[in-house]
C-alpha cells in the first residue's frame, strides 16, 4: 500500500498496525490509498477497509470457506467464528469480547468481518480496523479504529477453527443466552447465506459440512447484549473438543457425464445437474445454482430414484417401497415432483 503524506501514513499504520508485514519477495499488488498531506477522511478510511477486505476475499476465493463472521480466539489459538448478517452486531461483539477491559472473560481479536477457514481447518488472522459508533445519537456515522487503539487483546499466531456460532440478537431477551447445537444439514442451510465466493469452491456444500464437523461443531444463540455472550463462549472453549468429530453426513452421488445426457425417452423425470449435495440420514441438501434446497425423506427418495431418468410410475413404486403404501400416492408423488422441478432439483425430459 502506498500512502503519501506523513499524517495519512501515521493514520493508516495506526489503524492497520497488526496487519503490517515485511514486503514479500517478487512482484506485489499495490493499492494507492491517498496522495495528500492531509489525514484520510472518514469516507476514504471506510473505502480502504472495504477494498482491502475484498482483496483478501479475492485472494482466498476457491481455496477457503469465507464466512461472514467475527473471529475470537482462545489462548491456544482455538477460534470461534461468530456468524451474523451485515450490521447485526458482529463488530460490536468482537470489540466487547476481546477488550482488555473484559478481564479474564476476554478473547483474542482475530477479525470482525470475514473468517477464512482453510481446508485443514487453519484460520489466517486478519485483525483489521473496526467500524465503531463514536456518537450513540448518530449510529449511522462510524469511524474505523485499529485494534491497538481500542485496546483489544492479541490472538496467537497459529489459529484453528474450534466452532461456529450463529448470532441472533433480541434486545428484549430477559434470560441468559444458551448455545443450541445445530445438526449438520440445518447448519449448512444457515451458513450458505453467510458466505463469500462459495460457488468458487469445488464441492461447496461438502466444504461447508467439513467446517461444521470441525472441533465442537455449530451452534445458534439468541442474546440481548454482546457482553452476555462471554460466559457461554468461554464455557464452549473449555468443554468443546477441538479434535474433528466423526462426520454424520456423506456426499450425494453426482451423475456421470454419460448419464447426464438427454434420455431417449422424452417422458421421464431425471435429476437436474445440481452444483453439490450432501445427505444426513433420510434427508439431504442440494445446491441448485446458488440456492440451497432441503430434501425431506420423500424428496430424497425421488431424487435418488430419478437418476439419469425414470418414469413417474417407477417413482411412485420407489416411494411406496421406502415409505409404505398410502392413499393417493400417485397425486402425492406428482405434486412432489412438480415442486422439485420448480426448485431446479429434478427436470422433465
Amino acid at each position: 500500500m502506498q500512502v503519501r503524506g506523513a499524517a495519512a501514513r501515521r493514520q493508516v499504520l495506526g489503524a492497520w498496525s497488526r496487519c503490517v508485514v515485511p514486503p514479500p519477495p517478487g512482484p506485489v499488488r499495490t493499492l494507492l490509498a491517498a496522495d495528500t498531506d492531509l489525514p484520510l477522511t472518514r469516507e476514504l478510511e471506510a473505502r480502504l477497509v472495504h477494498d482491502l477486505n475484498d482483496l483478501g476475499i479475492d485472494h482466498l476465493a476457491g481455496s477457503a470457506v469465507l464466512l461472514h463472521a467475527a473471529g475470537l480466539s482462545g489462548p491456544r489459538g482455538d477460534v470461534i467464528a461468530l456468524v451474523a448478517g451485515s450490521g447485526t452486531g458482529k463488530t460490536t461483539a468482537a470489540a466487547r469480547l476481546t477488550s482488555a477491559d473484559a478481564g479474564n472473560a476476554s478473547f483474542g481479536y482475530v477479525t470482525d468481518e470475514t473468517v477464512a477457514v482453510l481446508r485443514d481447518g487453519t484460520v489466517p488472522p486478519f485483525p483489521k480496523p473496526l467500524a465503531v459508533i463514536d456518537d450513540p445519537e448518530h449510529p449511522e456515522t462510524k469511524t474505523h479504529h485499529g485494534p491497538d487503539r481500542l485496546g483489544l487483546r492479541h490472538c496467537p499466531d497459529d489459529l484453528r477453527l474450534h466452532s461456529v456460532v450463529l448470532l441472533r440478537r433480541d434486545p428484549s431477551l430477559r434470560h441468559d443466552p444458551v448455545l443450541t447445537p445445530l445438526p449438520t444439514l440445518a447448519a449448512v442451510l444457515e451458513l450458505v447465506g453467510h458466505t463469500s465466493a462459495l460457488l468458487q469452491l469445488a464441492q461447496p456444500l461438502q466444504r461447508l459440512a467439513e467446517v461444521v464437523s470441525r472441533g465442537a461443531g455449530c451452534f445458534s444463540v439468541t442474546y440481548a447484549e454482546s457482553g452476555d455472550l462471554a460466559l457461554p463462549l468461554r464455557a464452549l472453549l473449555r468443554h468443546g473438543q477441538i479434535q474433528d468429530r466423526q462426520p454424520d453426513w456423506e456426499p450425494l452421488p453426482r451423475l456421470q457425464p454419460d448419464e447426464a445426457a438427454q434420455p431417449a425417452d422424452s417422458s421421464l423425470v431425471a435429476r437436474a445437474d445440481v452444483v453439490d449435495g450432501i445427505r444426513a440420514g433420510s434427508e439431504a441438501v442440494v445446491l441448485a445454482g446458488d440456492t440451497p434446497v432441503r430434501l425431506g425423506p420423500l424428496a430424497l427418495t425421488l431424487w435418488c430414484e430419478a437418476g439419469p431418468g425414470a418414469s413417474e410410475a417407477s417413482l411412485v413404486e420407489a416411494a411406496c417401497r421406502a415409505h409404505g403404501d398410502y392413499p393417493d400416492a400417485d397425486q402425492v408423488v406428482a405434486a412432489a415432483v412438480d415442486d422439485l422441478v420448480e426448485a431446479g432439483v429434478l427436470r422433465r425430459t
